[in-house]
């Protein structure tokens, strides 16, 4: 038992970095109207577009939606192994004002190359949650495959077993009827061969 329990154990290690592993909690981002397509951080991380499902350890979270220079910042706890829904909805304003250094400009508009480039490096961190999120649920397939694998040995080995036993009873009580008919002086049949 030990031995498949390693091996499930290597299974996992192998198929997922350790930090995934951590993950089993998930938040479902919901959003509807002019929110659809919001970038949405989680601690500061870029997660993905709103609507979306994403992957969280357990603990406390800071979720930023961003658009069109608006934003809506929670904060909350996430419990382990649980799905949490946030609904997002940007309020209508600017929300908190940027605040400048003196002198200083807004930011210049972004080229249409940079604006491509932040489009697939977006993308991208999708991809990898969504890669991150199929490795997870493989790993975990694996594993509940090496459980039922494991458990059918164990009952093949507890059938047999009893098999054993039921054997060695009735080859038991088969040497002693033929030694105690063997005494009486009765034509008694040997018991099988190897009892």
């Amino acid at each position: 038992m030990k031995f498949i329990l390693s091996v499930i154990t290597l299974a996992g290690a192998l198929m997922l970095p350790i930090d995934v592993v951590a993950q089993n909690s998930v938040l479902r981002i919901a959003c509807d109207g002019d929110d659809v397509g919001a970038e949405v951080s989680i601690n500061g991380k870029f997660r993905g577009e709103c609507p979306v499902d994403i992957q969280v350890a357990p603990g406390t979270i800071k979720l930023r939606a961003q658009k069109a220079g608006r934003e809506q910042v929670q904060e909350f706890r996430v419990g382990p192994d649980s799905v949490k829904k946030i609904v997002v909805a940007i309020p209508r304003n600017a929300g908190t004002p940027r605040t400048l250094a003196p002198g200083a400009n807004e930011a210049p508009a972004k080229a249409p190359a940079e604006i491509a480039q932040d489009r697939i490096d977006r993308e991208r961190l999708v991809q990898e949650e969504r890669d991150r999120s199929n490795q997870e649920i493989g790993r975990r397939r694996m594993e509940d495959h090496l459980r039922q694998q494991a458990d059918e040995k164990v009952r093949q080995e507890a059938s047999q077993e009893r098999e054993n036993r039921k054997w060695l009873a009735e080859c038991a009580r088969d040497r002693a009827r033929y030694e105690r008919e063997s005494r009486n002086g009765n034509n008694a049949r040997p018991p099988e061969m190897g009892c």
